[in-house]
């Protein structure tokens, strides 16, 4: 039985991130264009032994967090999705995403990004493998990526319009057939010895690169000429890249990571003692006037009221 959990579109990502049922978020904005008049959609529901869900960010957004304990996550992007750096690997609209159990969601994705979720528990998968006949596959030949054949994804795709589409047309049989089809591409991607790799622009490498190193821990340290270094490329070629993914250039994209950390840090309960100021310059932000001014134009709020949320005043 098909039953509707969460069908709404949001004007803000932490009342997104609040109202998701199951998955554990942890999403920051780091860009929207001026046309944008909200951050995205979500839908979420049950398909027999199967969580569905359908999500498009319409902002960029820094993704963290975890998905639904005790399951395997499938992703599959809907057509045009813009390429994504997620949990180090850089991927296009053509694969299919898949987080281990236990697994965590670090991602960054540009404006309007859509995909199709699935979550299923591991007793499920089992079945469905001794169902079909195909062997256990090696822990670490279970690949996090894969690219099922095109007329595979599109009927993937069809399916999970259906499922989540308007007064949910879809029904449990094909649920069913919608995990057979997933489960059956990815054990068979499990199986191959190597996936043909696609080749990556000189763009697309660089920002694989900066975005790894990012990553590391001392990214506040960073600036767009040490980036530069990191991707191999110049100052132009690195704007046109960061520009082309999220709307921003390095340094922009590096600020708004760093408000977003300041975002973070107020809204953490132990924050209550803590001053707006203080937190401010541990992350770089010296000119007052203009951290509250960038902060607000981000966030629609000042960094003082922020705070007060977070101590409950």
């Amino acid at each position: 039985m098909v039953q509707r959990l969460l069908e709404a579109t949001f004007s803000d990502v932490d009342e997104m991130c609040a109202a998701v049922r199951s998955w554990n978020l942890d999403f920051r904005p780091l860009y929207a264009p001026v046309e944008c008049s909200g951050v995205g959609r979500i839908i979420q529901q049950s398909c027999g032994p199967l969580e569905v869900g359908y999500a498009r960010f319409l902002v960029s957004v820094e993704q963290g967090g975890t998905p639904p304990t005790g399951a395997l996550t499938f992703v599959v992007p809907e057509e045009g999705m813009r390429r994504l750096w997620w949990r180090g690997h850089d991927v296009d609209a053509g694969t299919v995403l898949v987080f281990p159990v236990g697994g965590e969601l670090r991602s960054y994705s540009g404006p309007d990004f859509e995909v199709f979720t699935v979550s299923v528990g591991e007793e499920c998968v089992a079945k469905l493998r001794e169902c079909l006949a195909i062997s256990p596959p090696v822990a670490r030949l279970c690949p996090e990526t894969f690219r099922p054949p095109r007329q595979v994804l599109a009927m993937l795709r069809w399916r999970l319009r259906r499922l989540t589409g308007a007064a949910g047309c879809g029904h449990d049989l094909e649920a069913k057939q919608l995990i057979e089809e997933l489960v059956l591409a990815w054990l068979r991607a499990s199986a191959s010895a190597s996936e043909r790799r696609q080749p990556m622009r000189a763009r697309d490498r660089a920002i694989k690169k900066c975005l790894e190193r990012i990553e590391q821990a001392d990214w506040t340290e960073l600036t767009p000429g040490v980036l530069c270094e990191v991707g191999r490329v110049g100052e132009r070629t690195l704007q046109y890249a960061f520009r082309e993914r999220y709307g921003l250039t390095p340094a922009a994209f590096l600020k708004m990571r760093r408000l977003a950390e300041v975002r973070r840090r107020l809204l953490q309960p132990s924050s209550s003692d803590a001053k707006v100021g203080d937190v401010a310059a541990s992350l770089g932000f010296w000119h007052v006037g203009q951290f509250a001014a960038d902060y607000r134009r981000a966030y629609g709020e000042t960094p003082s009221q922020t705070l007060g949320r977070s101590s409950g005043a």
